[in-house]
């Protein structure tokens, strides 16, 4: 119906609600696949194999096809 709260929030853009994007792609992934609260102290890559290490406050992790971060602004 023309004139909806639906029509009107898009206005031809093509963009999403942050809630919603993040539910669609939370549930996309299994069960215990994010991590919150997991505060990074550093960097490093391998320079021979391109590996990247991430040091935690909880403890070194690699292995990663891709990360993502944020600081919840």
């Amino acid at each position: 119906m023309a004139g909806t709260k639906d029509d009107r929030s898009t206005r031809g853009r093509s963009e999403i609600d942050r809630v919603r994007l993040r539910k669609i792609l939370l549930d996309s992934l299994p069960e215990g696949f994010v991590r919150w609260g997991c505060r990074l102290q550093a960097v490093e890559q391998n320079v021979k194999t391109g590996d990247v290490q991430l040091d935690f406050d909880h403890g070194t992790e690699s292995g990663f096809d891709l990360v993502v971060g944020a600081d919840s602004a």
